[in-house]
């Protein structure tokens, strides 16, 4: 079930993007933490987009988590703590729940994506089903076997193209995602 939209005026989102900004966290960092896509959260901040509840529950969320975070190592750099060491379990900490709900929103996507896919390839083939029962109806039925058969086989066909398609979008998702944990992990290692 889909949570409906609630509609909000854009200084919501210009709210959003200056506490997020206020405290030093990243767009891209927000978003990986709240689950969504950065495009999804950029498009939220410019009010461009309504903040649905539960985009608006996840995004809250991580921002209230990650404020404790940095609050949290703001005080261990105060009392004198080796900063490098509350920034690598930080850092730990972030991507072991960004991976995790990074994985389960990619999952959920995909699933959405088949769903869709089928629903659309259910109304495509509507008429031809329509057709092919009033042919049916009209000619005799031994030449429209064949018909059939080879209308069952392009289904099964564009079934299976649905789902190779579906599998390289993921598989693309999270080759994008390895290349971006990888280039933060190089950057941070220099």
């Amino acid at each position: 079930m889909r949570a409906r939209n609630r509609t909000t005026q854009p200084e919501e989102g210009i709210a959003l993007r200056k506490w997020r900004e206020g405290i030093g966290i990243k767009q891209s960092d927000l978003a990986k933490r709240a689950g969504l896509s950065q495009n999804l959260v950029s498009l939220l901040e410019a009010g461009k987009r309504n903040f649905t509840k539960d985009a608006s529950d996840k995004i809250y969320r991580a921002m209230k988590e990650m404020n404790a975070q940095r609050a949290e190592q703001l005080t261990s750099i105060a009392l004198n703590r080796d900063s490098r060491q509350v920034a690598l379990e930080e850092t730990r900490q972030q991507s072991k729940s960004a991976l995790v709900k990074k994985i389960l929103t990619l999952q959920q996507e995909l699933d959405s994506e088949r769903r869709a896919r089928q629903q659309d390839a259910q109304r495509q083939l509507g008429p031809f089903i329509s057709e092919i029962t009033d042919l049916m109806i009209e000619r005799n039925i031994k030449p429209l076997t064949a018909k059939i058969t080879e209308l069952e086989s392009q289904i099964a066909d564009l079934q299976r193209l649905v789902g190779l398609k579906t599998e390289a979008v993921a598989k693309e998702s999270q080759a994008q995602d390895l290349q971006e944990e990888i280039e933060q992990r190089v950057k941070k290692g220099k």
